[in-house]
């Protein structure tokens, strides 16, 4: 990587402040990184708006490009992970991060979803997990960070599901998109048609159910696994869960009657991984 390009940050200013400190939100590349707030952005740039210490070093662990880094601490280590870092004031980088309290860091990284469905339905032995219009983007995170947990090989975003850029499911996901490749935006139609083209051994499909279903124990799965999980609301979508090899429910105590998406798929793929 070439010698970042950085703003002194060190010395104090007359004001008693780091020079080089950006204070306005109007600074170009700070008007630039808030941009990323709005999907249609993220969509369009392929960079996502990473908040907190710990995202960040994710990110950098996983070797994901950052291009710009925004900090308070003049001598904060992050600076030099990526080609540009700017010092900025409390108010600019609250300005920046999504959550109430920032951790003193915010980035912008490079980031976009797999692009091809095939080439992850082709491998010779996989477990997928299938997310049918889950919406909620803190659901969305967890069930994401349980499928890289439980060493799942992709994760495929049904339509109607929320986007995995979205900050809040950024942070619930705790940097899972940089490890699990991330299929978003198939309609299920297309993800039967794909799975039913594949050569070699059959898929088998498993779907979870709050209301119907066999004991997880009692389902065999192949080499080739996924496991389709849909929305709280909602549910499994007719066509999805007409193409089901087997559906299955999770037992629990008499007066409960469902547990939430995140909670359900993620033990389930617990159970799925162990076998």
């Amino acid at each position: 990587m070439a010698e970042n390009e950085r703003e002194p940050g060190g010395k104090l200013g007359s004001a008693g402040m780091p020079e080089g400190l950006v204070t306005s939100v109007k600074n170009p590349r700070v008007k630039e990184a808030r941009r990323l707030h709005r999907g249609k952005e993220r969509a369009e740039t392929g960079q996502v708006l990473l908040d907190g210490r710990r995202l960040v070093e994710t990110a950098v662990a996983e070797g994901v490009p950052l291009s710009c880094v925004f900090v308070l601490d003049p001598e904060d280590p992050l600076r030099d992970a990526a080609p540009f870092s700017l010092v900025v004031s409390p108010a600019v980088l609250s300005s920046l991060a999504v959550t109430l309290h920032p951790q003193g860091i915010v980035a912008v990284a490079d980031w976009r979803p797999a692009s091809r469905l095939d080439e992850i339905l082709c491998l010779p032995s996989a477990r997928v997990l299938v997310l049918d219009s889950v919406a909620d983007p803190g659901n969305m995170g967890s069930l994401l960070r349980s499928a890289a947990a439980f060493d799942f090989d992709a994760a495929v975003l049904l339509r109607g599901s929320c986007d995995p850029t979205n900050p809040k499911c950024l942070r619930g996901a705790m940097g899972a998109i940089f490890s699990l490749p991330v299929v978003t935006k198939v309609s299920a139609d297309y993800f039967l048609q794909q799975v039913r083209a594949q050569p070699g051994a059959a898929w088998t499909l498993v779907g979870a159910s709050a209301a119907d279903g066999v004991l997880p124990q009692k389902v065999e799965v192949g080499e080739r696994f996924a496991l389709v999980v849909g929305s709280e609301a909602k549910g499994l979508g007719l066509t999805l869960a007409e193409a089901l090899d087997s559906t299955v429910k999770i037992p629990m105590a008499v007066g409960v009657d469902s547990l939430n998406t995140a909670a359900a798929g993620s033990i389930l793929m617990w159970h799925f991984a162990l076998g």
